[in-house]
């Protein structure tokens, strides 16, 4: 799926009915796709999978970065029609950042396997909140609510 405002996100099929929202564990397709199309003998590969690696990858980044604390909710919901910068939103059900590391792991293999620098950018801006939010002294902690601007204890 993709929004007018230019995400493309997986959406979910719940009992025959299609939901517009994106767990943070589908971020790791990203990753998948673009580990598949340079390691799969050419003849199985899809030329589709490289740019929606690159686009799903975009989408999981945005799903920290449009945060107040710039960490990830569990999950998010998209409004199709919506354009840029209001076409996602973070449901009360699901605020905590849970540690994943799917999205992560995306931006990674888009930055090894492209070189593109944009892509180490990303993965800086993405770590830099878990050390404010996250960081407690033997390690991290999970955050319960990534709307609220509250360090750890």
């Amino acid at each position: 799926e993709k929004t007018a405002g230019g995400l493309r996100f997986i959406a979910e099929l719940e009992s025959g009915r299609k939901r517009n929202r994106m767990d943070h564990l589908a971020c790791f397709v990203a990753g998948m796709l673009m580990l598949g199309s340079r390691s799969l003998p050419p003849e199985e590969v899809d030329p589709r999978w490289e740019p929606l690696a690159a686009d799903l990858t975009y989408t999981c980044y945005q799903m920290y970065v449009r945060t107040p604390t710039g960490l990830s909710p569990e999950y998010v919901n998209f409004n199709v029609q919506s354009g840029k910068g209001q076409d996602m939103s973070i449901p009360g059900d699901a605020p905590q950042n849970l540690l994943r590391p799917e999205a992560a792991e995306a931006v990674w293999h888009m930055w090894y396997y492209t070189g593109d620098h944009k892509y180490r950018q990303w993965g800086h801006e993405m770590f830099l909140p878990f050390l404010k939010y996250s960081k407690v002294k033997f390690g991290f902690s999970a955050v319960s609510d990534v709307r609220k601007k509250t360090a750890p204890k």
